[in-house]
């Protein structure tokens, strides 16, 4: 197991402890990691473990932004937004074309904001 494994274990768990000369070590031995499969004294910190879930979720919605996996927004949001003013006329202006009004519009600005 490399060193980047071992620290996807390490980052979670309760026992860690930051050396500055060896970055994430043991709290427990005061060394860097040595398990090649798991370690037996692993205790998770749920906390942690959610904060880096969330990163991991950012990473994933900033890479699909990058290789522009999200540019169908900008076209379903212009057509929901054409589809609610067709039904706000033929609706003689009723509410019911309103939320999707206001959804049509979030997904242009989004889109249009994700292109940079």
């Amino acid at each position: 197991m490399t060193r980047a494994e071992q620290l996807e274990f390490c980052k979670v768990c309760l026992n860690q402890k930051f050396n500055p000369n060896l970055g994430i070590v043991c709290g427990l031995t005061d060394q860097p990691a040595d398990f090649q499969v798991e370690c037996a004294d692993f205790k998770p910190d749920e906390e942690k473990q959610r904060a880096v879930e969330i990163g991991r979720a950012i990473q994933q919605i900033e890479d699909q932004e990058v290789r522009g996996e999200n540019k169908g927004n900008l076209i379903y949001g212009v057509l929901l937004f054409i589809a609610s003013i067709v039904i706000w006329v033929m609706s003689d202006g009723g509410v019911y074309a309103y939320g999707a009004f206001l959804t049509g519009l979030a997904l242009i600005f989004s889109g249009g904001l994700n292109k940079g």
